[in-house]
């Protein structure tokens, strides 16, 4: 589908252009917490536009799990001696899913196309450029045996975010220094969701939270 692609809707002598925007990598945000976006005009501090307010908040394991979708989905991410069923969150398979949907958050690129777009006249004319763009979002990784970075590289800021995520996300705090030299060595997604899994067995010694 064309994402971004402006289409004209005329209402007397007022025309209004809406299509659609997608954000990924900086442009998100990457902490829990209320947020509202705004269009600003030529970079100015004039808004034109503002949205509700809306919160980011941390989903359950197993709900990220399921985005996935059904078995075939499920079974193109995990290898096929995997042991724990692909939708069980507390399984190191499941798990590692999972992750690999944070990790792509942080690693996911933008790729935009210029496409040709004719403007059709009428009122308003003159208001639409004459081309368009079309956005879609890259995510790097396709599987929980993937290297844990891109071209073996987590920088600082990568690794802060992906450090959060999986604090607040899974429960187990791992320094951005660790997940750089986790990366700098090949470790997997799948490498990375065992270390957490047996850092929950061990915290669990000494928590009454319910991993």
């Amino acid at each position: 589908s064309q994402k971004g692609h402006p289409r004209k809707r005329s209402s007397g002598t007022v025309s209004v252009l809406h299509g659609e925007a997608l954000f990924s990598s900086s442009a998100l945000p990457f902490k829990v917490g209320t947020y509202e976006m705004r269009l600003h005009h030529g970079g100015t501090h004039a808004v034109l536009a503002q949205s509700k307010p809306f919160e980011i908040a941390v989903c359950d394991a197993k709900d990220i799990v399921g985005m996935l979708g059904d078995k075939d989905t499920a079974e193109q991410h995990c290898p096929a001696e995997s042991a724990a069923p692909a939708n069980e969150p507390d399984g190191l398979d499941g798990l590692a899913l999972a992750l690999l949907t944070v990790v792509n958050r942080v690693f996911a690129v933008a790729d935009s196309r210029v496409l040709p777009v004719t403007n059709q006249g009428g009122v308003g004319e003159g208001l639409l450029s004459d081309v368009c763009v079309e956005t879609d979002i890259v995510e790097p990784l396709e599987s929980i045996g993937d290297a844990f970075s891109v071209d073996e590289v987590l920088d600082e800021t990568q690794a802060k975010r992906l450090g959060y995520a999986i604090k607040e996300y899974l429960g187990v705090e791992f320094s951005s220094d660790v997940l750089i030299h986790a990366a700098k060595h090949g470790a997997t997604v799948h490498d990375v969701a065992k270390r957490i899994i047996e850092a929950r067995k061990a915290l669990s010694a000494y928590s009454s939270a319910n991993f």
